[in-house]
């Protein structure tokens, strides 16, 4: 979780940053056009690529620069801790842009006009560069609070636990819902109560049946699996293991399923039947 904070913290001071020195760079830019033909293109379309360019050497030079701040852990504790000393070097540097703007302290340079030579008044250079160093610096290490960024990793924290529950409940959900979607249709069901236990017979589509004897307490419930063959009227067992008491062979109508060749008589009520469609 912390890596992720760190990630996106970085991804956002490079983004304020790279603003930052866009839009700076533009506006010494406007300010610098002779607003004619020539100008204007100029201002439209080669001035922001190399705002652009200007901007990305900037940031990769603050990086490397400030990587103290971001690997030392004393040095990154006392810097995040004290965040507004880069507010105060942000305020500075944008000091020094504006005094560069300033007519007191242009400097004049001479340049070639049509064949001429021309003087123009250009913002201070050593202001100038000074206060673009400064402020790329200082907002491209700008940090929160440390009390915001420990709030920021406890929420990140409980949101991710709970994204995790959401995800786990999601996922039993739907397996459920996808074990009753899949479950096989049933040709019949019936069942015997009794004071001492219960037995209950399903049938299914594919001839697979499921016979359970139910005791009153767990170890004396088994459950008997198979195929059975389907006649007009009796029903034989073929059991994957061993044979219940009730036996392999029962008869049956629309109400009842007997077993007639087990150690006794057993018969279930049939509480759905479909083995009149099946036949």
């Amino acid at each position: 979780m912390s890596k992720t904070i760190t990630i996106l913290t970085l991804g956002l001071q490079i983004a304020l940053t790279f603003t930052a020195t866009f839009c700076i760079y533009m506006v010494f830019a406007l300010l610098d056009s002779d607003f004619g033909f020539d100008g204007l293109f100029g201002l439209v379309i080669f001035q922001p690529i190399i705002a652009i360019i200007l901007s990305g050497l900037t940031i990769f030079v603050c990086l490397i620069v400030g990587l103290p701040i971001r690997l030392h852990n004393k040095l990154n504790s006392w810097w995040t801790t004290n965040f507004y000393v880069s507010l105060i070097g942000t305020f500075i540097g944008l000091t020094f842009l504006v005094l560069a703007l300033l007519p007191n302290f242009s400097e004049t340079v001479t340049h070639d006009l049509n064949g001429e030579p021309t003087l123009k008044q250009i913002p201070n250079s050593l202001f100038s560069i000074t206060g673009w160093l400064l402020t790329a610096f200082s907002v491209l290490h700008i940090y929160p609070p440390r009390q915001l960024t420990e709030r920021a990793k406890d929420f990140f924290q409980k949101a991710f636990k709970v994204s995790l529950v959401v995800i786990a409940s999601l996922t039993i959900t739907s397996c459920n819902s996808s074990s009753k979607t899949t479950e096989k249709p049933t040709l019949l069901r019936a069942d015997r109560e009794a004071p001492l236990g219960w037995m209950s017979l399903r049938i299914y589509n594919d001839s697979t049946f499921n016979l359970t004897s139910h005791g009153l307490r767990k170890q004396y419930s088994k459950e008997y699996l198979g195929k059975v063959i389907i006649t007009k009227d009796t029903l034989y067992f073929n059991y994957n293991d061993s044979i219940p008491k009730a036996g392999s062979t029962a008869v049956y109508n629309d109400k009842v399923v007997g077993f007639i060749d087990g150690e006794y008589p057993e018969r279930l009520e049939i509480r759905m039947t479909k083995l009149a469609d099946n036949e």
